[in-house]
């Protein structure tokens, strides 16, 4: 149990957490959850907890993304430690912003042309296709080490 401000206390008090089904809206769709709410120990009131309620909106992104057959955020950064990749350098072979792959990490939604893209670098041979299409965006230090990769992933097939 935390201590919390209760607005309708007045106080600082104890608090719990309960599971509870919320709905969410995301992209004009209501996205039913079980959250995380945090109530007053003493009247029960519901209170703000911003973690939490971040927690529950990742958690509402990530069930809209299931619901229309997108990547989670976790299978985003999976394809992407995959190859070892810092975000900057998985972003220009994508040919998006760095802030993109970013967003998308932290549980923003992409659109279903930037899933299918992230899909398809998943694939080594395309992986490699855009490392040769975008390698002018790329540093020699950076051309280096995925070359490196590139050679590793042939070493496995």
């Amino acid at each position: 149990m935390e201590n919390f401000y209760c607005e309708k206390c007045k106080r600082i008090t104890e608090t719990a957490v309960k599971k509870v089904q919320e709905a969410y809206p995301v992209k004009n769709e209501n996205v039913v959850i079980e959250s995380d709410v945090r109530y007053c120990a003493v009247c029960g009131e519901a209170l703000w907890d911003n973690a939490l309620d971040e927690a529950n909106l990742i958690r509402a992104y990530d069930k809209f993304k299931e619901q229309k057959g997108l990547l989670s955020s976790d299978q985003i950064k999976q394809t992407r430690k995959k190859y070892a990749l810092s975000q900057s350098m998985f972003a220009k072979l994508l040919g998006v912003g760095e802030k993109t792959i970013t967003r998308y990490e932290n549980g923003a939604i992409q659109d279903k042309a930037q899933d299918n893209l992230i899909r398809l670098i998943d694939n080594a041979k395309i992986f490699e296709k855009l490392f040769r299409l975008n390698q002018k965006e790329i540093g020699p230090k950076e051309i280096r080490k995925l070359e490196n990769i590139l050679l590793q992933i042939k070493k496995t097939v």
